[in-house]
C-alpha cells in the first residue's frame, strides 16, 4: 500500500496553510519520509520534510519532488513539477517528522493486518472491522444489485 500526499494532509494533526498538489488521487505514492538536507538529491518516491528556509534557497535546484514544508511564510510558493503542503513553525520540524512516521507506521500496520486476514480467508466484516480503527468511519459493502455484504460501526455506549 502506498502513501501519497492527500493522506498525509488529511491525516497530519496540524493546520495546512498551503497546499500545492498536482498529481492525481492514485499517483504520487511514497516509499518513506525523510529530512531534507542542502545538496540532498530528491527521489520521486520519497516525502521530504524541509525547512522553509532551506526551501527557499533550494527550492530552484528541484525538478520535481514531494515536501512538506516547515515554517512556512507564505513566500515558499512551488512549481506544478512540485507537490507540496506549507505548515507553521509550531511544533518543531522533528515532531512534524514524527507525526508522518507514525502516519506511514499507521499504514504499514493496518496493511499487514488486512494481508492476515487475506491468508486466513477471512469474511468481509472482519476487513470492515480492523478498517474502523483506521479510516474512523462505518464502513460497508454492497452487491451491485444493492444486497447487503456487511456494515460495519462502532458499538455505541447505551445511555
Amino acid at each position: 500500500m502506498n502513501l501519497n500526499l492527500y493522506i498525509i494532509r488529511d491525516y497530519l494533526n496540524q493546520a495546512i496553510l498551503h497546499q500545492n498538489i498536482h498529481h492525481s488521487l492514485i499517483f504520487c505514492p511514497f516509499d518513506s519520509v525523510t529530512l531534507y538536507y542542502p545538496g540532498q538529491a530528491v527521489l520521486a518516491n520519497y516525502l521530504y520534510v524541509i525547512d522553509g528556509e532551506v526551501w527557499m534557497k533550494e527550492k530552484e535546484y528541484f525538478a520535481g519532488g514531494n515536501f512538506v514544508i516547515w515554517n512556512w511564510d507564505g513566500q515558499c510558493e512551488g512549481t506544478p513539477s512540485i507537490n507540496s503542503i506549507g505548515l507553521s513553525p509550531e511544533p518543531s520540524i522533528h515532531e512534524i517528522f514524527f507525526q508522518i512516521q507514525q502516519i506511514f507506521s499507521r499504514f504499514q500496520k493496518w496493511e499487514l493486518e488486512l494481508y492476515g486476514l487475506l491468508a486466513n480467508h477471512a469474511p468481509f466484516k472482519k476487513y470492515g472491522d480492523i478498517s474502523l480503527g483506521f479510516l474512523e468511519n462505518p464502513i460497508c459493502m454492497y452487491t451491485a444489485g444493492l444486497r447487503n455484504i456487511f456494515y460495519s460501526e462502532r458499538k455505541r455506549r447505551r445511555t
